[in-house]
């Protein structure tokens, strides 16, 4: 009889041993890293903003913060990719690529700035870590300025291009331009000294071939309009590098004084702000 009782609390004991090692394995133990991410902005153009609000990808999850430094989602042990950006009602991000919102089915005029920083981080146990974006910005400011030669010179209403072998988006994880490309329309504005400029903002160029094609009208039309052919190629060619540095090119045209005749630009300088040759 007492070998069958304790048979029964042998088979009690040994169950609630049990019972106590699954309890255990359920237990979190491991201390999970503490990791704040500091957003440099020191690689960005003069006079551009820093943008207000910063989104962070990371182990899909989506956090939006205000601040220069913010502490990171609590991980398990492992490497994750992080994605860091800018926020801009123009521009929307998508699985890592950064696309213009249309307007009214037209590529934008004037991009926000907006800036990102793609990059691996390791979280460890019991870490207490501080990493550093450096955030790169991604909206280059092109200027393009025309001064007009010639008789009629004076006479120019409108200046009316397109720019080709412009980049839909940007590839922020890769860092690198979408293949698909689009133009843009140029609106050229008359300066106090006589030129006339554009400016827009642009994610990048794509392809081996960047063109301006459009139209120069006159005043009460004399003469006739103008057809203004150029080739940017070369110049742009490096477009996509340094995004933090405008760019600013300058070009004499020739306007003629009868019909029929064709402006090819070629002789592009770029200049500084005071117009003066770099």
């Amino acid at each position: 009889m007492l070998f069958k009782k304790m048979k029964k609390y042998d088979a009690l004991i040994l169950m609630l041993l049990s019972l106590t090692f699954v309890g255990c394995s359920r237990i979190e133990l491991v201390d999970k890293a503490d990791i704040s991410l500091i957003t440099d902005w020191s690689s960005r153009g003069e006079n551009v903003p820093i943008p207000n609000e910063r989104v962070l990808h990371i182990a899909g999850q989506t956090l939006t913060f205000q601040n220069d430094t913010t502490r990171l989602p609590a991980l398990l042990p492992g490497q994750y990719d992080i994605l860091v950006h800018s926020s801009s009602p123009f521009l929307q991000v998508k699985q890592g690529v950064v696309t213009a919102v249309l307007d009214q089915g037209k590529f934008p005029l004037h991009l926000d700035w907006f800036f990102s920083r793609f990059d691996s981080i390791t979280y460890e146990n019991d870490a207490v870590q501080f990493i550093t974006a450096q955030m790169q910005q991604q909206v280059r400011q092109l200027d393009l300025v025309l001064e007009p030669m010639g008789s009629s010179a004076s006479q120019i209403e409108k200046i009316q291009v397109a720019l080709t072998g412009l980049t839909t988006g940007w590839d922020l994880k890769h860092n690198k331009p979408l293949a698909s490309s689009t133009e843009v329309p140029l609106s050229f504005i008359k300066q106090p000294n006589g030129t006339w400029m554009a400016s827009i903002r642009l994610l990048g160029v794509v392809g081996a071939s960047q063109l301006i094609q459009g139209d120069i009208s006159f005043k009460k039309g004399t003469p006739l309009p103008l057809s203004v052919r150029a080739d940017l190629s070369a110049e742009l060619k490096d477009f996509n590098s340094n995004k933090h540095l405008p760019l600013r090119l300058k070009a004499a045209i020739e306007t003629p004084t009868e019909a029929g005749f064709t402006a090819i630009i070629n002789d592009w300088v770029e200049v500084n702000e005071s117009g003066t040759a770099q």
